[in-house]
Order: C-alpha cells, then structure tokens, then sequence
C-alpha cells in the first residue's frame, strides 16, 4: 500500500510525513515505513497483540499480569546482551525509549537521532529474537512489578477506576487488571512466561513501524535480516491474531459500590460499556471526547472546571475488539462530593441530549483535526499509530488517511456514534472516601 492522498496536500502532511509504504516481511511481519527525508531523527515502534484480554483469567493456574510482567522482561537481555548492556546501548543512542502493556496489545518503541536508527532497530532485533528470560532477573523484576501493582492498589484514584472496570466487566476476560494480582504475579514461572512468549510474540501477533529520515531499501534489507533469524524461544505458528471477544449476550455490570473510609478526600468512578459495530465508531468517537472533555471548550472545562465545582475531574475512553468503554472519575471534598457528582452526571445528560449541529461539527472536527496534525509532527506518534491500528483494528492507515477519515464526518454520523454511545446507559460506579450518609449515587446520565 502506498498511500498519498492529494486533497490534503496542502496540509503539514504534504512532503513526506503523512506517506506510508507497508510491506511484508518473508516471515509475515507487516512493517510500515514512513520516510520524512530531511527529518534528523526516527522512531521505530514495534507491537505484539499480547496483553490482559489474551490472559488466562482467573484459578489456580491464572498468568493475570503475565503481559506486564514480559513487558518488563523484553529488556532484561539476550544471551549477547546483559540487561546494563542493553540498557547502555539505548543511552548512548539518546534515544526515548519506553513500552506499555494494554488489554489487547504490548508496545516498545525508541526515538533516536537519524545516524543511529539502524543500531536501535538492530537492538530491538535482538531483543525480540533472543529475548533472555535469566532466573536471577525473573525474580528481581517480579519484585519490581509487585510493588507497582501494591502502589496503583495504595492510590485512591487509580484504585476507583481499577474496582468500577471490574464491576463492569465481571466475569469476563476483561475483569482482572492489567498489572495483576500479588496472587497471580507470584505464580507466574519461567515456563509459563516462554509458553506465552511463543503464542503471543509470534510474527501473526507482531507489527513495526518506522518513521522519521532513513533510507528506504536499506532499513528493508536491515530488518529482513533481523527477524528473518530463529529465534531463542521458539514461536508458535498462528493462523488468527484475534481473541474470541467476549460472549455477545453479556451485559455489562450497574452495580454501585460504597466503600465509606476515612480520607480528606472522596472518589468515584462511574464506568458504562457498548457492544457493536466499534470500528464504525472510532473516527466519530475523536469528536464525542472533544465535546466532553477534551479542550476548553470542552462540556467538562465548562461546566465544571471553570465555574469551579470541580478541578480534578476527568472523562476518557477505551475499546476492546467489539467493546467501547466510558469512564468518568472525580476527587471532591466531602462536602462537595453530592454537587460534583450531581453535576457530571447532568453535564454528561447534556452532552447526550445536545443538538449536533453543522457548525458544532466543524468546530469539533477543526480542533481534533488541529490536535492530531500536531501530533503527527512527532515520528513517535506516528510509529505508535501505524503499530496499535494494525494490532488492535486491522487498520493500515496513513497519517493522511487518519485527518481525511476525519474530515469527513457528518452530522448523522457523529449524532448516531454519540447516541449509541450515551443512551439509555446504566453505570458502574465505586465511590469510596469519608460518604455521606445513606447518600446513594445516581448511575445514569440525567
């Protein structure tokens, strides 16, 4: 695929940044390459469809976390690298170096200076191939990723938006967390780790991404080589990338959680969830989260963060395969918590019931399109899209695409996406802190 899309060439996509060439390696790895001739760094972004949907749940013989925890073990070293090397060899680089785990994909990704991207792909080569899983590592990171489950458990904030997804997801292969459990994570062995490594990190599950300035023909000789090798951990040959999703007959949890505690502060979480046509839904959605909470014309800023009800309150959204997510989270005062609470929930009855007009469509489209063109100026951003389109939506769009995609809503689709989304919703809510008494909090949007 070679994409270029003349209506746009007017935009700070014309010239190179918002082409993209995708091609298959000999094993099947679908790279990206997005070259920005006079570009001075690069990014290469590299994704593997493994994370806490593909995990096997709860029991006994749970490996909840397992993905996390790999995560952290990718750069633990090969049997050329120790863990410092690894380490020295991205410093030297300057590189920006990080990874994440999400539900249904992991990503690394480096951004270094042009001259050293063929070192940095070379490296994440051998990592991915010859990825080391050393006993004395095993535990001391296990260590590390136990304590990181133990402080997200200590913040109340994070802790409310951990109990309400699992309030709405129960008894799903969504319910657990990402990071894990202290059960699970002590569990989880080398055995189980290799196993997950040659199911999931297999070149069906794999994708790459590189933009930025580099010379086409050879990064694709360059990577050829790199994953062209057998790897330390043997891969399972898979024939499908994609989880069985979760049973089209669930519904999702309403339940509404008090947890009464003595703290300066009270928190709540209210999670609600749709089932369906989500990719019809993904453009239009970009517009749906600027309406709420995204920009200071956003209903959030001002309805209430401008008029001062509540200064620590946010709305985001989240997809699974056929699954979209909302959540709204606020911190208040005691005193407060009945008001704020009162509020949001009428804020996001407006957002609801709101006309979708023309010229609110060309507002919202003009500041998302505005956002994602300024992201795009930063090869990162780019590499990371290419990388989690392909995994999460078996999507091979361009930058280009990406704006036109957007570019061409309408007011139907952006009221049908807004309605499927908002109406007739019951949520899932944990509010914890010191509650007032016998307050009970409402759970749909009115």
């Amino acid at each position: 695929m070679n994409v270029n899309n003349s209506r746009l060439a007017g935009s700070r996509l014309a010239g190179g940044k918002g082409e993209v060439i995708v091609l298959k390696l000999g094993n099947g790895i679908p790279v990206f390459y997005n070259v920005v001739p006079d570009a001075r760094t690069a990014t290469i972004a590299l994704g593997c469809k493994a994370g806490a949907f593909f995990e096997e749940g709860f029991g006994q013989k749970s490996n909840d976390g397992i993905s996390h925890f790999l995560e952290h073990m990718f750069f633990k070293g090969t049997p050329e690298l120790s863990t410092r090397e690894v380490n020295e060899v991205f410093t030297r680089m300057g590189a920006v170096l990080n990874a994440y785990t999400s539900y249904d994909h992991t990503m690394y990704f480096s951004k270094v200076p042009r001259m050293h991207l063929s070192k940095a792909a070379t490296t994440w080569g051998d990592l991915m191939m010859g990825i080391k899983l050393d006993p004395l590592e095993f535990e001391s990171e296990r260590k590390v990723v136990m304590q990181e489950e133990k402080l997200g458990r200590d913040d109340p904030m994070s802790q409310a938006g951990r109990r309400v997804h699992h309030l709405l997801f129960k008894g799903t292969t969504l319910e657990h967390d990402i990071i894990g459990s202290p059960e699970s994570l002590g569990a989880i062995t080398i055995d189980m780790m290799e196993a997950y490594i040659a199911s999931r990190y297999n070149p069906t599950n794999t994708a790459i991404a590189i933009s930025g300035g580099f010379m086409l023909d050879e990064m694709k000789s360059l990577l050829e080589d790199l994953f062209s090798r057998e790897p330390a951990i043997p891969r399972k040959l898979s024939t499908s990338q994609d989880h069985g999703g979760i049973n089209p007959n669930w519904k999702p949890g309403s339940t509404i959680e008090r947890e009464p505690k003595i703290r300066p502060l009270c928190y709540l979480a209210a999670s609600w969830a749709v089932q369906g046509d989500i990719e019809a839904m993904y453009y239009p959605m970009k517009l749906v989260d600027r309406l709420i909470d995204n920009g200071k014309n956003s209903l959030f800023y001002t309805d209430i963060v401008s008029k001062g009800i509540c200064g620590n309150a946010s709305f985001y959204y989240d997809t699974f395969q056929d699954i979209m997510k909302g959540t709204i989270i606020f911190a208040a005062e005691p005193s407060r918590v009945e008001l704020v609470h009162e509020t949001i929930m009428g804020t996001m009855k407006k957002a609801k019931d709101m006309p979708i007009t023309g010229d609110l469509l060309e507002r919202l489209k003009r500041e998302t399109i505005g956002k994602r063109l300024l992201a795009f100026e930063n090869s990162l951003n780019i590499s990371t899209m290419l990388v989690r389109n392909k995994l999460c939506r078996d999507a091979m769009e361009s930058p280009v695409e990406c704006i036109a995609s957007l570019d061409n809503l309408d007011v139907e689709i952006l009221q049908s996406t807004r309605n499927a989304f908002l109406d007739g919703i019951e949520c899932a809510i944990h509010v914890t802190g010191n509650l007032p008494p016998e307050w009970e909090p409402s759970n749909v949007f009115e």
